[in-house]
């Protein structure tokens, strides 16, 4: 883990994670990590179409008082570091956001995951190594091609 930054979370993430990691043992960035590649799955219904970055709210909807962040330094990878910006460029939503939501949504998951007594420890755990994208070119345009996990007909999607 050689790349150092920050991202902003809510009280209420921040504990959901901490509680994660006494239960689990592992590291609390290796619980958003997970959750993350499974937020990956959910780009069909949290894709916005073209805008603006969505960002955290920064109002309480029911009692219109500021939301509490707090800074939280974190370690990645740089492969994982890419792996959040493209996320972000794809999703149009912050990092820290699209961290909000897949603690909300996944990590209740992951924790089971974890504390499963069929759980192995594998070598080739690597989180984000199994995405990719292909750019093609015209004389007036980029395409884009993003893949989160093998398709099955890969090299044939890949190289036309």
């Amino acid at each position: 883990m050689d790349f150092k930054t920050t991202y902003m979370m809510t009280e209420e993430v921040l504990c959901r994670v901490n509680d994660a990691a006494k239960k689990t043992g592992r590291d609390a960035m290796e619980l958003i990590l997970h959750a993350m590649r499974l937020l990956v799955n959910d780009c069909r219904n949290l894709r916005h179409q073209l805008g603006p970055v969505e960002y955290q709210k920064r109002l309480d909807d029911q009692t219109g008082e500021k939301i509490v962040k707090r800074r939280v330094k974190v370690k990645m990878d740089r492969r994982e570091n890419m792996l959040f910006q493209d996320m972000r460029r794809f999703y149009f939503m912050s990092i820290s956001l699209l961290i909000a939501i897949a603690v909300r949504r996944y990590l209740d998951r992951v924790v089971a995951y974890y504390l499963a007594e069929f759980y192995e420890e594998r070598e080739d755990s690597y989180p984000s190594g199994n995405w990719m994208y292909k750019e093609k070119c015209t004389e007036t345009a980029i395409a884009m091609t993003v893949w989160y996990g093998v398709p099955p007909n890969f090299w044939e999607e890949f190289f036309n």
